[in-house]
């Protein structure tokens, strides 16, 4: 007993149009379902402006404050450059509290 088998030559079943078999015109960008307004645009990059100038001012590097913080480095990256569009609230206070934390830091970083 002869069974079709699935991707052969002779197999003449029509693909479905799957979003997977269908070509991407822009692949290193991905489909985005937040729709960021204007005003929330200038607020995003005042946000990134805030947390990137904090961390220098203290001296600190990305991978300081994911240590600290324990939110990850290209998050905190994506954050500073404003490629990022959504953050939960505790994890950015997170990041803030890391960088504007007043007690001493360790002489070393880990």
């Amino acid at each position: 007993m002869d069974l079709p088998r699935r991707g052969c030559a002779g197999d003449k079943r029509e693909e479905s149009a799957s979003p997977l078999n269908v070509p991407m015109e822009k692949p290193w960008e991905r489909p985005s379902h937040i729709h960021v307004s204007a005003v929330a645009e200038i607020g995003l990059a005042q946000i990134a402006t805030w947390v990137r100038a904090g961390r220098q001012v203290t001296h600190m590097t990305q991978q300081h404050v994911e240590n600290i913080s324990g939110v990850d480095q290209t998050v905190i990256s994506r954050l500073e450059n404003g490629r990022l569009h959504s953050i939960r609230l505790v994890r950015l206070a997170a990041v803030i509290g890391a960088i504007y934390d007043p007690r001493p830091r360790p002489s070393r970083w880990d």
